[in-house]
């Protein structure tokens, strides 16, 4: 005798359907939060709508701040980067921000460089934007006798720079350069 779904099971061709559909549901499920995760977790923005720099520009601000804190009793920036157990000294001050001397990759990492026997810091930062941009600051506490970025005037130099998808202090190229705030482009 034959048993139904009443009797709760289903005949083999009714069986046949319901497991195909479980298995195209869970399939379209799988796909779904593939591609959300795609799109929350990309690095460069690339799948974002995209947002603005100021984000960028705000860390690179306390990223300056963190290095004037810093700074050593002869007013050098040696040993910035250098540290106990792969942190560096920078990260210890507590400014909220990941610290890199390779390329900044996402957002909140500041990239930097410190050059000039330790006289000099270059700042860059990644901005989350649907094209993504490098955004900078160049810190010259005293006059340099050999110019950075065509520089070598005490000051506070903010700029964009042209590095592509690699935005890195060591490397980074200023393409427009300002003394009172981050230029446009």
């Amino acid at each position: 005798m034959r048993r139904w779904a009443s009797d709760g099971e289903y005949p083999p061709a009714k069986r046949q359907l319901l497991w195909g559909t479980g298995v195209v549901v869970v399939v379209f499920a799988a796909v779904g939060l593939f591609a959300l995760w795609v799109w929350f977790s990309s690095p460069h923005g690339i799948y974002r709508v995209g947002g603005t720099p100021t984000a960028a520009q705000s860390d690179l601000q306390n990223a300056l701040t963190g290095a004037e804190t810093y700074q050593d009793s002869d007013g050098t920036f040696t040993g910035l980067m250098t540290g106990s157990n792969g942190v560096s000294s920078i990260q210890e001050i507590g400014t909220g921000l990941t610290w890199t001397t390779g390329a900044s990759k996402a957002p909140h990492i500041i990239s930097a460089h410190v050059g000039g026997n330790g006289s000099y810091v270059v700042l860059v930062a990644l901005a989350d934007t649907l094209s993504p941009q490098c955004y900078g600051i160049l810190y010259l506490p005293t006059r340099q006798h050999s110019p950075v970025f065509a520089r070598s005037g005490a000051g506070t130099y903010f700029f964009v720079g042209h590095s592509g998808m690699t935005c890195d202090a060591a490397t980074v190229r200023p393409a427009a350069m300002a003394v009172d705030g981050f230029p446009s482009s």
